[in-house]
């Protein structure tokens, strides 16, 4: 993280970046109510859709959650703009990777639909 910021204000750029330190990792964000809301308490994980994108969350190196209608909504806004109709049977996608001993990786897509 410290690189990447270096990196930014050395070519001029400012770009906003808030980490977090949790128990078991980091979360960054650009934004610092996002990180707040990430480190905050919640239920996600009793989240059916997010349980079945990522099923593996437990052992993951790395694990990444979209909720696509609410992402799309976000950026679409809510108003006379509607969401594309075809996203609307996905309930979310996951990806999980998993780094062995050995160097190794496997990683995990998964599209959750209805």
């Amino acid at each position: 993280l410290r690189k990447i910021l270096a990196a930014s204000h050395a070519h001029g750029q400012d770009v906003p970046v808030y980490h977090r330190q949790t128990k078991d990792g980091y979360v960054i964000s650009s934004g610092k109510a996002e990180a707040d809301r990430l480190t905050a308490n919640g239920t996600l994980g009793d989240n059916p859709a997010f349980r079945k994108a990522l099923p593996d969350v437990a052992d993951a190196n790395v694990a990444v959650w979209v909720d696509v209608n609410g992402l799309a909504t976000a950026i679409m806004g809510s108003g006379d703009k509607k969401v594309d109709e075809n996203l609307a049977p996905i309930d979310g996608v996951g990806l999980t990777a998993h780094v062995g001993a050995d160097g190794s990786a496997s990683f995990r897509l998964r599209l959750v639909a209805h």
